[in-house]
Formats: structure tokens, sequence, C-alpha cells
């Protein structure tokens, strides 16, 4: 808009070009402007001072109907060189122009708002698909998707990458629904999800399968102590005391790690694997126990 003006102020050598937008309640807000510097004064004194010529610019309805959507006013001295170029029907024609560029405009933002909300949309949406709704955390299909990825081949001589999972089960957490609802345990489940990321690195990923079921995913690792110690540090933070209804709790968990190396890993086996030993934990009621492959024959380390 204010590049319009300006070409109309220069095109009819004018003072001062202005656009006015009518509010509803009928006052004008000038939206554009476009001043020429002061202008040498005359030799002689003019009979004539610098006057003004306005056009209305009109607003196409969808009826059509057209309303006064805003003025055009251009000023100018006696001494502009193009202000024959002003008559009324030559204004009227600037202001029509005006008018369809405004509309166009408008079309435009309303195009770009539009956009901006379907894609607002589209992201929530995949945001949802891969997330879990309760702690917000990714959910079991981002996780296999990763998972997925870090399995892929590699490039080249990027060599193989180890990595682990744990996978998490917590101990007597379906009393903590029985004793005190499940809105207590859904907050028991942030307050462990909100702990669960503070013992990783960017690089890694915590998700949530469902339940209280959830699995961590360390990616790279060099060895599978790194692994224990991730482990060790969960059961170290879900020490610390819930408060609840009036009553403090902490929560236990038994831990299934298993160790994956690309491109040689199956997803869907190493998330099984983890399961598996997750449950020799429960069972044995161990810390974490870690399932791995080594020279291609199973091994067991408890823990």
């Amino acid at each position: 808009m204010t590049t319009a003006v300006t070409t109309i102020r220069q095109t009819l050598d004018a003072d001062r070009v202005t656009v006015f937008r009518f509010d509803a309640d009928g006052a004008g807000t000038a939206i554009a402007r476009s001043r020429r510097k002061a202008r040498t004064p005359l030799s002689e004194p003019s009979p004539d001072g610098p006057y003004t010529l306005d056009a209305p610019i009109m607003r196409s309805g969808g009826d059509g109907t057209a309303e006064v959507w805003g003025l055009l006013m251009v000023r100018a001295h006696p001494r502009a060189q193009n202000w024959d170029l002003a008559t009324p029907s030559f204004l009227r024609r600037l202001a029509d122009q005006l008018a369809i560029a405004i509309r166009q405009s408008e079309l435009y933002r309303e195009a770009q708002t539009q956009l901006t909300r379907h894609r607002q949309i589209a992201d929530r949406l995949q945001h949802d698909v891969l997330h879990d709704t309760l702690t917000g955390l990714p959910n079991r299909t981002a996780l296999m998707k990763r998972l997925c990825q870090v399995c892929q081949p590699r490039e080249p001589g990027d060599g193989f990458s180890k990595f682990a999972i744990l996978f998490l089960d917590f101990n007597g957490f379906k009393k903590i629904n029985d004793s005190w609802g499940h809105a207590a345990g859904d907050r028991v489940l942030k307050i462990v999800a909100r702990r669960l990321q503070t013992c990783i690195r960017d690089t890694d990923l915590v998700a949530r399968l469902g339940g209280d079921e959830f699995v961590i995913l360390l990616e790279p690792i060099r060895e599978i102590a790194d692994a224990i110690e991730v482990g060790d540090r969960i059961h170290q933070v879900l020490q610390g005391a819930i408060e609840l209804q009036e009553t403090t709790l902490t929560i236990a968990t038994s831990i299934g790690i298993a160790i994956g190396q690309s491109p040689s890993a199956v997803p869907e086996q190493l998330l099984d694997e983890a399961d598996r030993a997750m449950y020799q934990a429960k069972r044995k009621g161990l810390p974490h126990v870690v399932f791995g492959d080594a020279g291609g024959s199973d091994f067991w380390a408890n823990s």
C-alpha cells in the first residue's frame, strides 16, 4: 500500500497522498501516506494555495452492491507539474485500482491465515499421533519410528552404532489406582514422566507405551555399563517422595535392558527382548536385568 501511494504522489507531483479507511463509527484512519520534501517557495506569491482532491474507495459486496471502504486524498500545490492529471475522474480510476489492490491484499492475507491455521492443525494432528495424551511423551508409534531410523544401515565409513532399550514397569502401580482413584494414578504418571526425562541426554528418547509401561531409548552407547548407569539413575530419581492425597509414596520399578547394534538390530525383536528382561527383573526381585546378544548367543546379566 505504501508503494502504491508513493507511486501516485510521484506521478501527480503531489505534496501528499493519503489513504483513509473508514471505521465502523464512520471515522477515518490513515493506513498509508506518502509525503514529499518541502517544496521551494514561489518567487511570487500565488493566489491559490495548496488544494486537495479526493475520491472514494469503493468495496464490492457479495450481493453485487458496493459500499464506501475509504478515501483517496491527494494534496498538491498549483506548481505541481502533472496536477492536470488529477481530475476527479482520473482520481476515481486510481481509487478503483486501489480498491482492487486492497481486495487482493486482503484475499492474500486471508489465504495466508487459512494456510497457517491448516498447518497448525496438521502439526497438532501429527503431534497427537506421535505423543501420549496424558504425559506428552512420545508414544509407541513414535518410539518404533525412531527405532527403525536407528536400525537403518549407515553410510559407508559411519561404522556401527550401539544403543540400548530400557523397558520400565512400576511395581504395585495398580494399588495406587485402586486406593486413590485413576486421577491420582494419572498424576503419579505425569510426575514419573518428568523425572524420567531428567535421566537422559538430548539424543535419547523417553516414550510411554500405555498404562505404567515406559521405554527409554539410549542412542548411542559405548557399552552395557552405560545403560546400567542410566537404570541406576532412574531408580534413584524415583525414590523421591510423591505427595498424594495426604499420603507420601515412592515408586519402585523393574527395568529390562536390551542392547542393539545397527544395522543388524530388529526393532520389534529388541523391544520384545527388553520386555522379557523386565519380567525377569520383576520375577526375581532385581532392579534390572540385561538381555543382549554376544557372538550370536543370548546371555542374561543380572544386576
